[in-house]
């Protein structure tokens, strides 16, 4: 996710607002409908095992 949030800052950079921001819209419905149930899981069970080691 970071490497794609990076790339649209830098695709997004010279454009103006209105179309910047329509393109961070596209972009995030794309990234939403890839994800699965079970990556969701993951990411919220690998969050709260760092949680508990961070305690």
């Amino acid at each position: 996710m970071l490497r794609a949030y990076k790339r649209l800052i830098d695709e997004g950079f010279g454009l103006p607002l209105g179309e910047a921001m329509a393109l961070e819209a596209q972009r995030s419905k794309e990234w939403a409908a890839a994800q699965t149930p079970e990556a969701l899981e993951r990411r919220r069970a690998a969050v709260q095992e760092r949680g508990r080691r961070q305690g």
